[in-house]
């Protein structure tokens, strides 16, 4: 794949932000720099032409990486427009097919869309890695990205990381504050003190949290090692947390709940699933809140 680099001008950016589009990125926490390094690599006309157009900007301590959209590829009898919002648009001049589509595979005369890839012509695929310097507590600065589609990870230790992703698993290895938003994509957080992860449709996991666990999701499993106090809310989806240590709110609609708790301060709530709560020796049970309306409950 041809390569692009990036080095920042400013020593230990105390902020690093990123609109990265539909490339996948990696971001980690390096002792060997004292600048921020950025690589870009691309595959396909479209990519390449939007990695050479790149932009680093740097104001006070906050380092900022811009990609600029994707946007038309002519491959055989096809057209394909690749939008900022993460949408593909594919026309054939062959009248085989005229309409939208996104993340869909068609098939028909050689005319194929799947990811990048439209006509059978060249993928437009990116990649994009960052090497971030740790600041003298030995964690790396608040990181921001916004992503359209591509997978995000992000492994280190951090102050402060938010994660705005359409459709692209999100991974996040250690925050004292994490923030995630995506429409439909998976969202790992191992540890946080704060962590909030909204959801359309998408599994959460979280490790371990020592403050509070906010998760909101619609349609996805809800997996929690250990949190002090977990707000947990799905519309279908079941809730498997392994121990909750200070207060839980704990809530779905269709899914099942399964906690265990070392605190009676614990509220669990389904209208059709099925609730097990374990809690430890000395907690009062008779505190736990545990209701269904069509599931059973048990408290031990």
């Amino acid at each position: 794949m041809p390569t692009t680099h990036h080095l920042a001008s400013n020593a230990a950016p105390v902020r690093f932000e990123l609109d990265s589009g539909t490339a996948e990125v990696q971001i980690i926490t390096s002792d060997a720099l004292d600048i921020a390094a950025i690589r870009i690599e691309a595959e396909g006309p479209q990519a390449e032409a939007a990695a050479k157009n790149a932009t680093l900007i740097e104001i006070g301590g906050t380092v900022r990486l811009q990609i600029p959209a994707m946007s038309v590829v002519t491959s055989g009898n096809s057209t394909t427009v690749m939008s900022g919002n993460g949408n593909i648009y594919v026309r054939q001049t062959a009248d085989v097919v005229d309409g939208e589509l996104t993340g869909v595979t068609i098939d028909g005369d050689g005319n194929v869309a799947i990811g990048g890839m439209v006509g059978g012509g060249a993928s437009n695929r990116m990649r994009i890695s960052v090497a971030l310097p740790k600041n003298a507590d030995g964690i790396g600065p608040v990181v921001g990205v916004k992503s359209a589609t591509g997978p995000v990870a992000i492994f280190g230790e951090y102050a402060h990381v938010v994660v705005e992703s359409r459709t692209g698993s999100v991974f996040v290895e250690s925050s004292e504050h994490v923030e995630i938003t995506t429409q439909t994509g998976s969202a790992e957080i191992d540890n946080a003190g704060f962590a909030k992860v909204e959801t359309r449709t998408g599994r959460v996991s979280l490790g371990t949290v020592t403050g509070k666990a906010v998760v909101r999701t619609q349609v996805g499993a809800v997996r929690v090692r250990l949190a002090a106090d977990a707000r947990i809310e799905t519309r279908t989806g079941p809730i498997d947390v392994d121990m909750v240590t200070v207060a839980g709110s704990l809530e779905t609609q269709t899914g099942s709940i399964h906690a265990c708790t070392s605190t009676a301060k614990l509220s669990a709530k389904s209208r059709t699933g099925r609730i097990s709560v374990i809690a430890d020796a000395g907690v009062d049970k008779s505190l736990i809140v545990a209701s269904s309306r069509t599931g059973g409950v048990t408290v031990q």
